[in-house]
């Protein structure tokens, strides 16, 4: 992949190109900015890791400037305690995600592992001829991690273009977060301290931790039905696990700044920002999400 690294602070930007360099990518670096949105235009990256706040053009301008160019970029602010409020404003700009610093390298390397997979398996969108008035489906899918961003890209193309184009990468990564929290933490019963520990562990923990709960019959034969509806108003999808379920209700509040930092939750919140409407079943093993076609 190609990435933008925006930071004005030199050691850290030189730590973020000796930790993404290793991996195989294409490192290009920009100390604020100004000089993000040139080299943005010129080296045409796949992503883009930027400061909020930074001399000359800060983080958030320079969201802007890449959204008005280019809806498909993926954008991961890089934050830090204290700036939990412009976080939150920069989701609102169509950031696709935010990583709070300090952080460690291992960390940085979950996220761009996560986004490769998306890019690798992004399908490019076709011209339709002809509109939908209607669509309804349903499918079930198996406990399949490595084939979730498939699905997700799956699933996009068969809503044909409606969702406007500013917020088709956020809607296809929220499918994919919520998918995969559904077969994670529902079916497979993974909590977020599980979770947590076994990333956090070594090379093989978190693949492991996988294994295991696959191993045992009850919860590899789990299913994940999606139900799909779509007219001229909006689209909808509500996706159903079989597990036990969890409390919804202590979920963070996406409209609270602060609550970005918590640690638990947070996939939750990001696909919130992408949606009207999220709501849970009581049970907590079901959640419907709406995105309206048409700006209200």
């Amino acid at each position: 992949m190609r990435i933008l690294v925006v930071e004005d602070e030199a050691p850290i930007r030189q730590l973020l190109k000796r930790t993404i360099e290793p991996l195989g990518h294409e490192v290009e670096l920009a100390e604020d900015g100004e000089v993000g949105l040139s080299k943005f235009k010129s080296f045409e990256p796949d992503i883009v890791l930027t400061d909020i706040l930074m001399p000359k053009k800060n983080g958030l301008e320079l969201l802007s400037d890449i959204r008005r160019l280019n809806n498909d970029a993926i954008v991961i602010m890089v934050t830090a305690f204290g700036s939990a409020e412009y976080t939150l404003r920069a989701l609102r700009l169509h950031a696709n995600d935010y990583i709070i610093k300090p952080f460690k390298p291992k960390q940085l390397k979950e996220y761009l592992e996560k986004y490769e997979d998306f890019i690798n398996n992004r399908t490019i969108e076709q011209d339709l001829l002809g509109n939908f008035l209607r669509r309804e489906y349903v499918l079930e899918f198996g406990n399949h991690l490595k084939l979730v961003n498939r699905l997700a890209d799956r699933l996009m193309l068969e809503t044909n273009n409606a969702i406007p184009r500013e917020s088709r990468l956020g809607v296809h990564l929220g499918l994919v977060e919520m998918i995969t929290n559904a077969i994670e933490h529902g079916n497979l019963e993974i909590d977020f301290q599980q979770k947590s520990d076994a990333l956090e562990g070594g090379v093989n923990d978190w693949p492991d931790l996988i294994a295991s709960r696959l191993s045992q019959k009850e919860l590899s034969e789990r299913k994940v039905e999606i139900r799909f509806k779509m007219n001229q108003e909006y689209c909808e999808w509500i996706v159903t696990d079989q597990g036990p379920g969890f409390d919804w209700k202590n979920r963070p509040d996406p409209d609270d700044p602060e609550m970005l930092l918590a640690a638990n939750g947070r996939g939750i919140t990001l696909t919130s920002m992408q949606f009207e409407e999220m709501e849970y079943n009581e049970k907590g093993n079901q959640v419907r999400f709406k995105k309206y076609l048409k700006n209200e």
